[in-house]
């Protein structure tokens, strides 16, 4: 017979899995910090490695603030909207089922929150694994090496010097290894991945759904230029090639995309619910509640 009390919430799995995310994220970027990425030579005549470091245009602390954003305050916005005003008896999961609106707010945040983290976490450890495997040269690379070699000899020929022929005298070894970490662009993959989500979840859960056709517009428009600032900035502080950029807007993108219409499905539903799929099984005599 159909229950008549609420499905049990699956806490524990729910925070289960919100650990290995963040340890697929932390962990691929510890290992390979640990690691280090590859040494590298360069070819004296390649000018676009002797650049100067500039001041970040946009830091990673507010890179943080921008992915967050653009991964939470969208969701509870939005849902709290729909379970206020546009439909507030349509439920999205059957945990929803016979529970309060704030109950379901909640449900609703941890499961579309939760399919944000795998894109964001996902593109973290795509793009930590090109850093560490690849450790291209980062623009200002021979200002933070400061290799032990005349380099204006051969400033117009294209000799090759490899990591045997030279040794760096910098003192600051951590901005060293940062400058073997050029490809791809973490700020352009992370930044478009949270960018995609939100436009896409916004595609699926606002569209057509408020009285304004062109705010929902404006939301995505502004999220995808922020994103595009973001990434081109790193081109123009220095701190990567423009290849670079345009490869971690590809990774993030594509992330963004399989995650939210493949894995979370969100346009498979067609403006119905996956509470509506489920009735069957909500009402099979053999579901134990």
């Amino acid at each position: 017979m159909v229950a008549d009390s609420p499905i049990p919430l699956p806490y524990k799995q729910t925070i289960f899995e919100g650990i290995l995310l963040y340890i697929l994220g932390f962990g691929f970027e510890l290992a390979f910090r640990i690691r280090g990425p590859p040494n590298r030579g360069f070819f004296c005549n390649d000018l676009s490695i002797r650049l100067h470091k500039e001041d970040e245009i946009v830091p990673l602390r507010w890179l943080v603030v921008y992915v967050y954003s653009c991964g939470l305050l969208p969701v509870i916005f939005v849902e709290l909207y729909r379970l206020l005003k546009y439909d507030p008896g349509r439920f999205y999961s059957q945990y929803e089922r016979l529970r309060g609106k704030t109950s379901r707010l909640l449900i609703r945040c941890v499961i579309f929150i939760g399919w944000f983290h795998v894109a964001f976490m996902s593109t973290w450890a795509l793009t930590a694994t090109a850093k560490f495997s690849i450790g291209r040269l980062r623009p200002y690379y021979i200002e933070a090496c400061q290799p032990d070699i005349d380099l204006t000899e051969c400033y117009n020929t294209p000799k090759y010097f490899s990591e045997h022929d030279f040794n760096c005298t910098t003192t600051n070894r951590r901005l060293l290894k940062e400058a073997h970490l050029s490809f791809f662009s973490g700020h352009s993959s992370i930044s478009t991945v949270a960018a995609v989500f939100a436009i896409l979840y916004i595609q699926a859960r606002l569209v057509g759904k408020t009285c304004s056709k062109i705010g929902p517009i404006l939301l995505q428009v502004t999220f995808m230029a922020s994103a595009l600032f973001i990434s081109f900035s790193r081109v123009v502080d220095h701190n990567h090639h423009p290849e670079d950029v345009i490869v971690g807007i590809i990774v993030g993108g594509l992330t963004g995309v399989i995650t939210t219409v493949y894995c979370a499905k969100l346009f498979h539903q067609n403006d119905e619910t996956i509470y509506e799929k489920e009735q069957k099984v909500l009402s099979n005599d053999s579901l134990v509640v």
